[in-house]
């Protein structure tokens, strides 16, 4: 019998066109993706995916194996919304970049799910930050977590500060650029990997050459990808530099496969947020979730979103926070 979760891998490969795509939305490694479609096809005796493209397609089995796996996965959802509506589970539905939901949101949800499965409906959405802080005023999310180099409105919302994420240049040491300071000049004859046109480090580096007088379109050669493995995956290969987060490619700098590279002028620093509404008597479910945000920072919740009294765990954190402000006194 094949689990379903190996049947919602394939559904998301075929859907997505991409393994990296698919194990972004699982939230699981590229392998893990692969090797549960390589269990499917040794079940069923045939090739379920085409691999002879530029995007992944069905074969004429997959094609068969996809519909099926659509109506179970369809019955499964169903199920579970009918068990949830009789157990009354709470609900939880979040939202971040992708950058973060890249570094830090496995961590964050292995914790979270270690005391939560199963015992709360969650959803999780990959947004860019206007998106995100629409959905949170239109009370589609609970909490968002963004990284911001302008100046966001977030009222009414409750914020906290979580640290900045730095935004550098990188590239493979075999293309031999300067580092750590490099000229504009020395990175615009390489090709440039970014992600769609409308993503924050693309708007970022825009607003960075303007600022030191020089025009964004110097930058001829541009490769877009939505699929931020390809990009990291290319640079790596010495195909070209991306603009990119640190935070994505931290091993790939602490393990010398990759360099970083700072401009003069530029803005490398940008704000990292997470917001949500203020509401009292928010869930345990909630509250530990935020918990689970801000410790992976170092941070404690400073009790605005406390969970309803006589809950020991909740209690607990707020003596924590209590201490930690008392200490900073």
């Amino acid at each position: 019998m094949i689990e379903s979760g190996y049947l919602r891998t394939f559904f998301e490969v075929v859907r997505s066109g991409s393994f990296s795509k698919a194990a972004d939305l699982l939230f699981v490694t590229q392998s893990a993706v692969s090797r549960r479609i390589k269990l499917l096809e040794e079940r069923y005796g045939c090739r379920l995916i085409d691999r002879s493209g530029p995007a992944l397609k069905p074969t004429e089995a997959g094609r068969i194996v996809y519909e099926k796996a659509r109506q179970m996965l369809e019955l499964e959802n169903d199920l579970e919304k009918q068990m949830q509506e009789l157990n009354e589970r709470p609900a939880l539905a979040f939202a971040c970049t992708r950058p973060f939901g890249s570094a830090y949101l496995p961590a964050i949800l292995k914790r979270y799910m270690a005391r939560y499965e199963g015992k709360v409906d969650f959803h999780v959405n990959l947004e860019t930050p206007p998106n995100a802080l629409q959905g949170l005023r239109d009370n589609e999310f609970d909490l968002i977590v963004l990284e911001h180099w302008d100046n966001i409105d977030f009222a009414p919302f409750a914020t906290v500060g979580i640290g900045t994420d730095t935004m550098v240049f990188v590239s493979a040491p075999g293309l031999g650029l300067p580092v750590p300071e490099i000229a504009v000049d020395d990175l615009i004859p390489h090709r440039l990997y970014r992600r769609k046109e409308d993503c924050c480090s693309g708007k970022l580096l825009a607003h960075n050459m303007a600022a030191i007088g020089r025009d964004p379109g110097e930058f001829g050669n541009i490769f877009l990808f939505d699929d931020l493995h390809v990009i990291i995956e290319s640079v790596l290969a010495g195909e070209g530099i991306a603009f990119i987060s640190r935070s994505l490619v931290r091993s790939h700098l602490e393990e010398g496969r990759l360099r970083e590279h700072r401009v003069a002028g530029f803005t490398h620093a940008r704000s990292r947020t997470l917001a949500y509404r203020r509401q009292k008597g928010r869930s345990e479910a909630f509250h530990y979730f935020l918990t689970c945000v801000l410790e992976t920072f170092g941070l404690a919740d400073d009790g605005s979103a406390s969970p309803e009294p006589g809950n020991a765990a909740a209690r607990q954190s707020k003596k924590r926070s209590e201490k930690s402000a008392a200490r900073t006194l």
